[in-house]
């Protein structure tokens, strides 16, 4: 038997005198915001001072005691409850002062956490501290409260202020037990992001708008969500919150006791403080809001990850903010939460005018994090965006999408039943024919309810050109923001769609697995505790057998019976690069001309479903090309041309605005389709371009411009016998085929030439370069002259000979418009030679333009193409194997100059 049954076990023996206590009528009913909202006065006695609770340290390890630290000016009843299953009471009586031996508490006083200020209510007085520094309110209180009581396992407690007097006050807070010792798998909980929220004083949270505290008449002097919010909040102070808890955590705990799947419990910020807590531990859930972490927290479960540890995102949202936490300033247990937020990288705000009403200290001269200058890995910003650059999805394999026009809620999940089914370890019992729609439409009500909510997050294309070669991302479900079918075109997005993803995701090919994309409310279709009260959203249970039976086979595999072989291929993706869109900085914003935006971007694909495409901007730092991937630029196209192979796919400029745009030809019908950028993001047209036009394998398709209208054309070429050339003109709004060939006999067999379509002659107007794979190896070109293409008498021989020994690329290296010839070496110096064009022949350099670098190609996938924006093509390496790291050498118009500083922005 597990340790953590048979304790659970003798708990219920032992405290039978008090399981009627734990039952709805007692105790359920208390679990509203209004028990929460402490620290306001009463209007029926307003010079009474006010009553509060909270506990430091937040958790204790098994055999500790928890320490309560209260205000009350009557005397008061303790209880001290154990959430859970208890055959479904919900929570367990562990200790009472009313009981033998019987103790009574109070009436005590505290120093004032704050001063009193007007609210709009009458008669009601709200409390703000005299704030120090950056808004901090923190209670220095003291004579702790440490009842006696027994050992108490590993879970979540909330202890209950019941006054002795007649009143309708009562006041509570939460706590955790940790049992540091355990191996179980571990549900790691997030006060941490619950006291962001606290607007007891202050909050981490700005809005534009000052609103009342969920609806409650008097908030603290801030309310909650109130501009401008304050820089440092404490863990010691009382709440004003309803704590994730119970509105996600405890349905989820109740669900693993029935069950009996073992666990004990911890928070994010015991993660961040214990090194060991994770070390002996197969698995550990993300459970509830995680928003705010800090770096080590971070670090933590990456490592955890990395050694095989499985982790279960069943959250959203998490890990999307950067905090540190600092000591109490008053030597209370509870500590301080810091965190700029989007003041982080503010250098040239004064600290005067960053936040009006909150005191920022006059030896600050700017709004920004000190920590900027110091350490920027641990600038307090997002953890996706400059200076951190730890996207989540590098732990997560989805990250939440940015202000998806209102966060997604209770909507309905479509489940991969089939995929699901095919992987062993995650499809037993739920096998279905098709895909599964778990959630459903309540006509009586007029809502959907489901378990996307409240915040779900979504594979980022954009952040596929960072995710180890070796990394796996398998989507398991997805959902939308809306049930509203006009939403995607009435709510525009950053990310030019509307889905979320459900994912197993494994980091690299030796780790553990994470699955994540589960969304916060994902419990909620476990068990129906906190769907029947008044929680959030409609009374109505989302509780679904599929999704409990998914859940525990996942569970199941996280905590020892593994994975196998179901996430069982790296992902993979297609590479372009090209000025696609209006160019942006870091920070989101347009580059001004001459600025530090580069004028190309990297346009990534999956290649596999779901297949979404998004863009990489190009900046210089500091003189060095570098792939930024901002927080704002993601996705730009969805559920277009999604899976590679069934298409020929190109980046070019169609309609002759400057800004390269997609091209898709379907292997099966050929049929040509068209994505417009807008500058933005890529637009799918709403017919295609040409149909039935080199259909299937028979075919080499090229796109470039033949006629130098600036609008990109097509080229076919029959891969055998006679190896016709064939064009298709473009008007601007479709591909026109020629009435004829424009070439025949040329480069008959397409299996015996590297071929090549570029401007050969500096005239606008592209041509064609073959070049024999064996044998003398000799490069040919046919010139286009408007209407055909002209073979000449000329060619190059003993370059880049044999091709099977090279990699090679056709690109103008030196900027004078003119195509040149770059072989690699894959044996030998492995040098990288250029063969300048001259406009009528090709003329090898004596020396090569770069050596010793990207030196074994099957180690790397390397491209050529300008990447400054200067005319002259650049080099770009990628490693093929961990980390898959980016490298740059760009063209001085005479060699390649290897940059120092890696590509991709480490």
């Amino acid at each position: 038997m597990k340790r953590h049954t048979l304790q659970l076990m003798l708990g219920v023996i032992a405290l039978l005198p008090w399981t009627r206590q734990a039952h709805a009528a007692d105790w359920e009913d208390l679990i509203v915001p209004e028990t929460f909202r402490q620290g306001h006065y009463d209007p029926a006695n307003p010079t009474v001072a006010p009553r509060g609770v909270y506990v430091a340290p937040y958790s204790i390890n098994t055999g500790e005691t928890p320490t309560f630290y209260i205000q009350s000016p009557e005397s008061f009843r303790l209880r001290i409850y154990r959430l859970g299953w208890y055959g479904g009471a919900g929570a367990q009586v562990v200790h009472d002062s009313d009981t033998a031996p019987a103790t009574t508490y109070g009436p005590i006083s505290q120093p004032r956490c704050g001063t009193e200020t007007p609210t709009t209510a009458p008669n009601y007085l709200a409390i703000r501290q005299q704030e120090v520094d950056y808004g901090l309110v923190e209670c220095a209180w003291s004579n702790p409260v440490q009842p006696s009581v027994g050992t108490l396992s590993s879970g979540v407690y909330f202890v209950r202020i019941t006054p002795k007097v007649t009143s309708p006050k009562e006041t509570l807070a939460t706590f955790v037990v940790r049992d540091d010792a355990s191996t179980d798998r571990l549900i790691i909980v997030n006060p941490t992001t619950t006291e962001v929220y606290n607007p007891w004083g202050e909050t981490l949270h700005t809005s534009t708008t000052a609103q009342p505290c969920e609806g409650w008449p008097s908030c603290p002097w801030r309310g909650m969500y109130a501009y401008e919010r304050a820089t440092k909040v404490s863990m010691a102070r009382p709440s004003w919150n309803v704590p994730t808890h119970f509105k996600t955590d405890v349905p989820l705990l109740r669900y693993l006791e029935k069950n009996d799947l073992p666990y004990t419990v911890a928070t994010d910020y015991d993660v961040s403080r214990f090194s060991a807590l994770l070390t002996s531990r197969r698995s550990a859930i993300i459970s509830g809001h995680g928003e705010y972490w800090d770096m080590t927290t971070r670090n933590r479960l990456e490592s955890f990850v990395a050694g095989g540890g499985n982790l279960v995102a069943m959250a959203g949202n998490t890990g999307y903010w950067q905090i540190r936490y600092e000591a109490s300033t008053t030597g209370n247990p509870g500590p301080i939460i810091v965190g700029y937020k989007d003041n982080a990288t503010d250098t040239t705000t004064p600290s005067s005018t960053c936040r009006p009403g909150v005191t920022v200290p006059a030896s600050r001269p700017d709004c920004s994090d000190p920590m900027l200058s110091v350490n920027p890995s641990l600038t307090t910003t997002w953890f996706r965006a400059p200076p951190v650059h730890k996207p989540e999805q590098e732990l997560l394999g989805v990250q939440y999408p940015i202000d998806p026009a209102g966060n997604t809620f209770e909507l309905p999940l479509t489940f991969f039943t089939d995929t699901v089914a095919a992987r062993p370890s995650l499809g037993t019992g739920i096998t279905a024919t098709g895909n599964t729609l778990i959630g459903s439409y309540v006509s009586s009500q007029n809502v959907y309810v489901g378990n996307l909510g409240w915040e779900a997050d979504s594979i980022h294309p954009n952040q596929l050109f960072r995710i180890d070669p070796t990394a796996c991302v398998l989507p398991l479900g997805q959902g939308k923001f809306s049930d509203d079918p006009t939403w995607a075109s009435n709510n525009p997005t950053p990310f030019g769609n509307e889905f979320t993803h459900l994912v197993l995701y494994r980091p690299k090919a030796t780790s553990g697995h994470v699955v994540a994309g589960m969304s916060m409310l994902w419990s909620w279709g476990l068990d129906d505790w906190a769907t029947l009260h008044p929680l959030g959203g409609p009374i109505v249970s989302r509780v679904d057998p599929r999704l409990q039976q998914f859940t525990r086979n996942l569970l199941v595999s996280s905590d020892g019976a593994g994975f196998g072989t179901d996430c069982d291929r790296g992902v993979d993706f297609d590479v372009w690069f090209g000025d696609a869109f209006t160019d942006t900085k870091a920070d989101g914003n347009t580059a001004p001309s001459g600025g530090d935006g580069s004028p190309v971007e990297m346009i990534v694909k999956e290649r596999d479903y779901p297949g979404r495409w998004g863009s990489v901007a190009l900046e210089k730092q500091a003189g060095s090309l570098k792939l930024v991937p901002t927080f704002k630029e993601v996705a730009r196209l969805t559920d277009w041309a999604v899976a590679s192979n069934a298409y020929n796919l190109f980046l070019a400029d169609v309609n002759g605005d400057g800004k390269k745009d997609l091209i898709a030809q379907s292997r099966v019908n050929g049929t040509f389709d068209v994505a417009l950028s807008n500058g933005d993001r890529f637009v799918p047209g709403s017919t295609s371009w040409l149909t039935g036009w080199a259909v299937g394998s028979a075919y080499d398709v090229f796109v470039a411009d033949l006629d130098a209208d600036g609008k990109a054309d097509l080229v076919a070429k029959e891969r055998t016998a006679p190896g016709t050339w064939y064009v298709a003109l473009n008007t601007g709004t479709q591909f026109v085929p020629a009435s004829s060939s424009w070439l025949t006999g040329w480069a008959v067999s397409s299996s015996a030439y590297d071929l090549f379509v570029a401007d050969v002659n500096g005239d606008h107007k592209a041509d064609l370069v073959a070049k024999e794979r064996t044998g003398s190896g000799l490069w040919y070109v046919a010139l286009n002259t408007g209407s055909g293409f002209t073979a000449q008498p000329g060619s190059l021989a003993g370059f880049g000979v044999p091709s099977a020994d090279h990699d090679l690329f056709v690109a103008d290296v030196n900027g004078d418009g003119k195509a040149d010839l770059v072989a690699k070496e894959h044996t030998g110096t492995q040098a990288w030679k250029v063969a300048l064009g001259t406009g009528t022949g090709f003329v090898p350099q004596t020396s090569a333009w770069l050596t010793s670098w990207a030196t074994s190609s099957s180690a790397y996938r390397l491209f050529v193409a300008d990447m400054d924006g200067d005319g002259k093509a650049d080099l770009v390496a990628r490693e093929r194997t961990s980390p898959g790291a980016w490298y740059v050498a760009p063209s001085s118009g005479s060699a390649f100059v290897p940059q120092t500083a890696r590509l991709d922005a480490r």
